[in-house]
């Protein structure tokens, strides 16, 4: 068994190099671990992504670098965080390892195999406690009076069933001063990235009948259409004020130009990437407004606050 040293109590940390770390440690451990790949991949999915365990894993390993560099301006130590889609628990492993206070939520769900079960089978094989990485989502969270100064999320609210309710318990369990911060698709700009189609502009959902294929898949059918407008609305039901990030888009393309395994799930944007790129329009995409920006990320946090 490996075991995650933990830092001070709390501490801020070197996340490239924990990740790098943890990194090696999952290619090591998980790569020939038939219960963590039972659970972790979906067949369908490695079918329609065409990579091999070993490349998805190393994609999940990119998707938590993502996730810590987002969260990492926010994080002060004694913070209490709750990850909404812990995923693989990569996250959840890395922040408790360094003596974070942290409960991730991860319900599983169809279409990408049993992550709950996969993340308790990570945590056993690094040595983590999995007291607080809990199978359940977050419209079923109950907190029970706790209050989080960290809420956070990386490509999960598209997934989540009652968006309504979600918000509504996140507002409710985040500290006067605490901030949330999320990332996941804008539909308005008419493009799906999990499956690299075009999108029927306003009518999403109509995009099926124009692709037949996606009607089979059920990450499709369990799309919620995520909008800056509609996560405003989200907001002001709950007293939260948004803030947007620009040159999402931009960041994209970059990771294109810089990351294989992101590279080999996107091919049809290489060409626009080094094209942005030669011509200069790639710095010009870091100023689109957020309505027209994606993905998305943005800050909330309690009107109340100061």
């Amino acid at each position: 068994m490996q075991t995650l040293m933990p830092g001070n109590d709390g501490s801020l940390f070197d996340w490239e190099k924990d990740v790098h770390d943890l990194m090696g440690q999952m290619e090591t451990i998980l790569i020939q671990d038939p219960v963590f790949t039972a659970h972790a991949f979906d067949p369908s999915e490695i079918e329609r992504l065409q990579l091999s365990p070993k490349e998805i894993i190393g994609l999940l390993m990119g998707e938590a670098k993502s996730t810590l560099a987002m969260i990492q301006p926010y994080l002060r130590p004694g913070m209490r965080l709750l990850e909404v889609g812990g995923g693989v628990g990569i996250v959840y492993a890395l922040l408790r390892a360094r003596g974070f206070d942290i409960v991730s939520l991860e319900p599983g769900s169809e279409g990408f195999g049993d992550r709950h079960q996969a993340g308790l089978r990570v945590l056993e094989l690094l040595g983590i406690d999995p007291g607080c990485w809990l199978r359940t989502g977050i419209e079923d969270f109950e907190p029970t009076g706790t209050s989080f100064d960290l809420v956070f999320s990386y490509f999960v609210l598209e997934h989540v069933p009652d968006l309504d309710r979600a918000f509504q318990i996140m507002a409710g369990v985040l500290s006067p001063d605490g901030v949330m911060v999320h990332q996941c698709p804008n539909y308005t700009v008419p493009f799906e990235p999990h499956y690299n189609v075009p999108l029927v502009p306003f009518k999403p959902e109509w995009t099926a009948a124009f692709f037949p294929a996606l009607r089979r898949g059920s990450v499709w059918r369990d799309l919620r259409f995520t909008t800056v407008t509609g996560i405003k609305r989200l907001c002001a039901r709950n007293g939260l004020r948004p803030v947007f990030r620009k040159g999402m888009s931009a960041t994209a393309f970059k990771r294109v130009l810089a990351d294989p395994v992101f590279r080999r799930r996107k091919p049809g944007f290489v060409k626009t990437a080094r094209l942005l790129r030669a011509t200069g329009m790639l710095k010009m995409l870091e100023h689109l407004p957020p309505m027209l920006d994606t993905p998305m990320q943005f800050t909330g946090t309690k009107m109340t606050a100061v």
